[in-house]
């Protein structure tokens, strides 16, 4: 099975980038089941039914999310094909997994996890959250995993804690793809973070100068807030094509770019 998955979808840049690859990569790569993890596609809120359906209407079949669970409610788009982080600590709408039907009706497992590191939402230990969740499902052709956190030792420790358990560990958050892709030893696909589909000429897909007064603000200097805007192009997509092998392996790993070249 080909699983294409696209880093966080970063504003309306990001849903052009995504509606662009997706007009070629339907046809190019032919993937069976696609994925997107969605919480930045409306920056500072919570992505509307809007965007979620306009994504769909593209050939996106499931989402994940990450911290930015946070921003709204999440509730009105629970019903969705969205999955939010299944480690968060307290009561939550939504769901940390779903098992997903592809159109040749074979079944796919996806996961989603928060990281703890440098982030604010505190989460359930996901080493024990997954242990316990690969109890209870049992899809038999794929399992994916999303793993939403800042830092890449993290994704490491966790992809390797699957590896032979599940068919990927895909990381996102950081906006920033990593050069690691690779199927570890036991088979398992992962790379560290995919990247993102938004603005290239940007701070991780947001305005530049925007993005350098929040950061001054933390460093304690009194830089008024503007209001957000959104990049202009060029836009890019960083995706990575899975050829799984059942649910505890995959076949192939492959990063998708459109980014230009350097």
């Amino acid at each position: 099975m080909k699983i294409l998955f696209f880093g966080d979808i970063v504003g309306k840049p990001g849903q052009a980038a995504v509606k662009e690859a997706m007009s070629v990569w339907k046809d190019q790569y032919q993937p069976d089941f696609v994925i997107a993890n969605a919480e930045n596609a409306n920056p500072g809120d919570i992505v509307t039914p809007k965007i979620l359906d306009e994504l769909i209407s593209t050939g996106i079949e499931a989402f994940t999310y990450g911290d930015h669970f946070f921003d709204g409610d999440f509730s009105k788009v629970a019903e969705y094909p969205i999955v939010r982080p299944h480690n968060f600590s307290g009561d939550h709408p939504g769901t940390g997994y779903k098992v997903f039907e592809t159109a040749l009706h074979r079944q796919v497992a996806v996961i989603n996890l928060m990281g703890q590191a440098f982030v604010k939402p505190r989460v359930e230990n996901y080493f024990n959250v997954i242990d316990e969740l690969l109890k209870k499902i049992d899809p038999s052709d794929a399992i994916f995993v999303d793993f939403h956190a800042e830092t890449t030792s993290e994704t490491e420790a966790i992809g390797w804690h699957l590896d032979g358990r599940v068919s990927a560990v895909i990381g996102t958050h950081t906006h920033v793809p990593t050069a690691d892709t690779r199927l570890l030893p036991k088979g398992t696909a992962f790379q560290a973070d995919v990247g993102m589909s938004g603005a290239v000429n940007a701070i991780i897909g947001m305005d530049i100068e925007r993005a350098n007064a929040w950061i001054r603000r933390q460093l304690g200097e009194d830089v008024p807030k503007s209001p957000p805007k959104d990049p202009r192009t060029p836009y890019a997509v960083d995706a990575v094509l899975i050829e799984t092998d059942g649910p505890t392996k995959s076949k192939s790993i492959k990063r998708l770019t459109t980014r230009p070249a350097a």
